[in-house]
């Protein structure tokens, strides 16, 4: 009882005008439609909108160049940290961002180009490149293969969910089809999969520096809510088809917001989940 009078305190301020600022497309975003923002070690952030990328000064949004893309094709993409940099893949294609433009980057396997699914930059500068069969890690001119649980069959088949995700504090996450796993750095080492021969497919992960992360998943016909710390899993719960995360984020101390498919918002906090009001109007 008295965790959750705290949990509660602590959400009382939460919707508090003087906390949170509004941006439009006055300050210069290019679009209202928000694919995602990530946010570079120089504590630059920097947004994906459907009409083209931004960086923010601390005062306004400036759009970045990216004149080789077409318009349309941004609500396809992605975008995620490289350094001082972004990358952003438009599938088939990979290009690397900045403020002052973009440059496309072509892997290449036996000489012709990769089509590009998804790519998420390493610490050691080398860029993870997923296509619909295979991985790669490409580093300039080097592009070499990496095997994977993701040489499946099953991922040959268009537009399915399976391959690489990167959470906020740059780890990189292989769904499988009949497995996750987490990049050691190394190698893929299996962190949860399903005892018989179903599929997961993971909506959602987050995960802070401490290591304390959330996951939403599609296990079999059931949806699964996972929490855990370390390697250590604090919390399984089976949850209502409805209840999918869609976006949300976990803070450095372990809070965690979740929006869910059916528009709710959640929220946990001292270890709490409480479904919040919606968001005033000037939010």
């Amino acid at each position: 009882m008295l965790l959750a009078h705290l949990a509660s305190a602590q959400l009382q301020g939460l919707y508090d005008e003087w906390r949170w600022a509004h941006f439009a497309l006055p300050a210069g975003l290019p679009s209202m439609q928000v694919v995602n923002v990530v946010e570079l070690p120089s504590g630059t952030p920097w947004v994906h909108t459907y009409g083209g990328l931004a960086w923010y000064d601390g005062f306004r949004w400036h759009a970045a160049p990216v004149d080789s893309v077409r318009q349309a094709d941004f609500r396809l993409g992605h975008i995620s940290p490289a350094g001082d940099s972004v990358i952003l893949v438009v599938p088939p294609y990979m290009y690397r961002c900045t403020p002052s433009g973009a440059v496309q980057l072509i892997p290449r396997a036996h000489g012709n180009p990769l089509a590009i699914k998804r790519a998420f930059a390493l610490p050691n500068d080398d860029i993870m490149v997923q296509t619909d069969t295979a991985l790669y890690l490409f580093n300039g001119d080097r592009t070499v293969a990496l095997p994977s649980p993701y040489q499946d069959e099953i991922v040959r088949v268009p537009d399915n969910p399976f391959g690489l995700i990167r959470t906020g504090n740059g780890g990189i996450w292989l769904n499988a089809p009949h497995g996750l796993y987490r990049w050691t750095g190394k190698t893929w080492r299996f962190w949860y999969g399903p005892t018989d021969n179903e599929f997961i497919i993971v909506h959602s992960i987050k995960e802070n520096d401490r290591g304390e992360g959330t996951l939403s998943a599609r296990l079999g016909p059931r949806q699964i809510r996972m929490e855990w710390l370390g390697d250590h899993i604090t919390r399984t719960i089976w949850t209502d088809p409805s209840t999918v995360m869609m976006a949300g984020d976990i803070s450095p101390d372990g809070e965690i917001i979740s929006q869910q498919s059916s528009g709710v918002l959640d929220i946990r906090v001292a270890g709490i989940w409480q479904t919040v009001e919606a968001p005033p109007d000037y939010l």
